[in-house]
């Protein structure tokens, strides 16, 4: 069997593959893109599908972050489909990815948008027996925040794209915020900023004609499954053959631009979520802009807190300074901000904002509500040294704290060679690491 080295474009590993179905044709999509830095832990955002070590090729997808500690695998056939036919590698827009076929009704594409978000084509050849897509899935360390603008609060704008609405946000199932980790003589920085792994984005379909409608999608981890509902009129009438296209978004920052009319809070620092121990807050970020050509201002504060207590119990602890929001343009704002940690506390964080009537603060985020944080009186919700008005439960707003944690009873890591400085970030919501070297 002729076989054909070939080398993927951007951020994929070299892979095999042949005119026929190979053990070796497999990818590997590097999503973020960045450069792999010793004793930093960052997002990593994965991709690979088939598998190098399988005997025969596995049609399988499987995104992981932060170095496998937070994984989704899929079987890219739907359940009544057994194997593949074939297997290759196929070029679009000058990006390779991996193409297969199932039969004679129904196969795949898998490619990097240009964008760097990953794309999952289902071409359905013919029409199905059913208009309802079963697909197995895997999921470790992952919470998945359908996105249904129902939910938000009635004293809350927002606004996104079209694909927002029905889609994904991945979270991170425990851990967020930036920590310098030291331990004896040597350091090691975690980065998981805003905690999002990446988002799926609400499946469209396309028939040949270039007709288009929205699909419904469900994903219950409990039960293995991810559901694809395609409507049945669109499946009668269309031209085939249609393609079902659900969308991995790299973006750690939410799809939402939330308005802020007011003062609002929300819990940032929940308990689990950081590592915390003695050390020292360095910062916050924020992602955020006005509409307007009035300034909108915000603040993050950090209190004390006991787990299961109100929150009007906690104390107030440490604030960054207030900061004026002029641009218009969404973008990471610092919030700098200093103060010591306690290895016997446990502390959250607030975000605090305020614009005027006629000006609107926008913070982006997604719908997540996650976090055991008991609340007091959820109209009124005040904590010491706050700024009172309204609150909101939903924590998903893009923002994330610098931290450092100390433990010098620890065993030192591998000797380091290279002093790092935390993630900066930049507009795309992807952070690009900077560091120099020392002898």
């Amino acid at each position: 069997m002729k076989k054909i080295l070939i080398f993927f474009l951007i951020g994929i590993t070299p892979v095999l593959a042949g005119d026929k179905i190979s053990k070796s044709t497999y990818a590997v999509f590097d999503l973020d893109n960045v450069p792999k830095i010793e004793n930093c832990k960052n997002r990593s955002l994965t991709a690979v599908v088939g598998d190098s070590l399988a005997d025969n090729f596995m049609p399988r997808l499987e995104i992981s972050a932060w170095g496998g500690e937070s994984r989704l695998a899929i079987d890219l056939l739907p359940e009544g489909k057994q194997s593949v036919v074939s297997a290759g590698i196929k070029s679009r827009n000058g990006r390779s990815g991996i193409e297969c076929t199932a039969d004679s009704t129904m196969s795949f594409d898998i490619y990097t948008l240009a964008d760097g978000d990953l794309e999952w084509e289902v071409l359905l050849h013919s029409t199905p027996q059913s208009n309802i897509l079963y697909f197995g899935i895997e999921t470790d360390n992952l919470n998945f925040y359908y996105q249904d603008t129902t939910c938000f609060p009635d004293d809350i704008e927002y606004h996104g794209p079209e694909w927002a609405h029905g889609s994904y946000a991945v979270y991170h199932a425990q851990r967020r915020h930036n920590c310098k980790l030291i331990q004896g003589r040597d350091t090691l920085y975690e980065n998981y900023s805003t905690g999002k792994a990446f988002h799926i984005k609400r499946p469209r379909a396309f028939d040949n004609a270039g007709h288009a409608v929205w699909c419904n999608m469900n994903i219950d981890t409990v039960a293995g499954r991810m559901t694809i509902e395609i409507p049945h009129d669109f499946l009668d009438h269309a031209e085939y053959p249609v393609v079902v296209d659900p969308t991995f978004g790299k973006s750690l920052i939410g799809a939402w631009d939330l308005s802020i009319d007011n003062y609002r809070h929300t819990v940032l620092w929940n308990v689990g979520q950081v590592k915390t121990g003695k050390g020292e807050i360095t910062g916050a970020f924020v992602f955020c802009n006005v509409n307007g050509e009035l300034e909108g201002t915000m603040q993050v504060k950090v209190h004390s807190y006991t787990k299961g207590a109100d929150l009007n119990a906690s104390q107030y602890h440490t604030s960054s300074s207030v900061v004026d929001v002029t641009d218009t343009s969404a973008h990471w704002v610092s919030c700098p901000m200093s103060g010591q940690l306690d290895d016997s506390t446990v502390y959250i964080a607030s975000l605090q904002a305020y614009n005027s009537i006629s000006n609107k603060l926008w913070i982006r985020g997604d719908m997540t509500a996650w976090g055991d944080v008991k609340y007091a009186n959820f109209e009124n919700w005040t904590v010491p040294g706050s700024l009172g008005g309204y609150a909101s439960k939903n924590d998903g707003f893009s923002v994330y704290i610098e931290y450092t944690n100390v433990i010098d009873s620890a065993p030192p890591l591998k000797r380091r060679r290279k002093i790092l400085s935390l993630i900066e970030p930049d507009k795309d919501g992807i952070g690009h690491p900077a560091y120099s070297w020392r002898e």
